[in-house]
């Protein structure tokens, strides 16, 4: 006999990505479409993924994905994306249920349709895994005045890597995982100057410094709260002056960084839930202006302020 039960017991997480497809993307998903491409975005699609896991037992952990997409034209771009999800989080195939929401709007979702007007914004390049060209956990990217394209990567791989912009070909990588010269403990962001590629070392807690040809120069900072030092600097970014302008997660403050010698030039806020304060900052950016706008990630605001 079936039962039903008007409670259940088990840890819940929800998570939603943007995944709106570009502006002159190929998108004759139906039909009636009167055009080939896409010309604007009416409303954005969204990616949500659902988990339920068990609070004690055996039972398994259950995963829903709902994307804002049409439908699978191509049968292996499933199976692609599925293999995908299996292979980072360890669930079990039956455990996943992946739903479109076969909406008439979107892009067509058929890696095969490169040859059609606008087909050649179809285009990505890596995959997961540790070999190079391979990512785990990428954070951010950057160019140089090359075009070349340089890829973070916070987690299993700890290194930075560099590609062609045009064809995506992986050219050299650089760093490791460790606490040494010349090695990262979850390289977080980037920013290059000239031929110089500064990158928040985050759980090493300091600034590696490189060249764009992936030699290693030196590091800046060190653990602490005082002026000079940082605790898990995750944003950065760069203003007019030519100073590093640093999110710290762990101290809750911006902090502006000589980009040669290290020096604390000055800090804004503090741990906190009012005006100017802040709660675990995630990552900054810096205007025309010199006005900087932290990802206050804990207060789900950004705010803005200047030095």
């Amino acid at each position: 006999m079936n039962k039903t039960f008007s409670y259940t017991h088990c840890e819940f997480g929800v998570a939603t990505r943007d995944v709106t497809p570009p502006v002159g993307i190929y998108a004759r998903s139906w039909g009636a479409a009167t055009h080939d491409v896409a010309e604007g975005v009416h409303r954005p699609f969204a990616a949500t993924a659902a988990v339920f896991a068990p609070v004690d037992g055996d039972e398994p952990t259950l995963a829903l994905v709902a994307v804002d997409l049409g439908w699978f034209q191509h049968i292996p771009d499933e199976r692609a994306l599925r293999a995908t999800i299996l292979e980072r989080t360890g669930l079990d195939d039956e455990a996943l249920l992946i739903n479109m929401s076969h909406t008439h709007a979107g892009a067509n979702i058929n890696s095969e349709l490169a040859d059609k007007p606008g087909g050649e914004l179809i285009r990505e390049f890596g995959g997961f895994g540790k070999k190079p060209g391979q990512f785990v956990y990428p954070t951010d990217v950057a160019f140089d005045s090359r075009g070349r394209v340089f890829v973070a990567e916070y987690g299993d791989n700890d290194r930075v890597q560099v590609f062609d912009r045009e064809s995506g070909k992986f050219l050299f990588q650089f760093g490791k995982f460790g606490n040494g010269d010349g090695e990262f403990s979850r390289p977080q962001s980037m920013v290059i100057l000239g031929d110089t590629v500064y990158i928040t070392d985050a759980s090493n807690h300091r600034i590696s410094v490189w060249t764009t040809e992936g030699r290693f120069l030196r590091n800046m900072c060190k653990i602490g709260s005082g002026d000079g030092e940082l605790r898990f600097p995750y944003g950065l970014d760069v203003d007019s002056k030519g100073r590093l302008v640093v999110c710290e997660f762990g101290n809750n403050r911006v902090q502006l960084i000589d980009k040669e010698t290290g020096r604390g030039l000055g800090t804004w806020g503090a741990g906190g839930r009012e005006l100017g304060q802040l709660a675990y900052p995630w990552a900054v950016a810096v205007d025309k202006d010199d006005r900087v706008v932290a990802v206050d990630a804990g207060n789900n605001r950004l705010q803005v302020f200047e030095f």
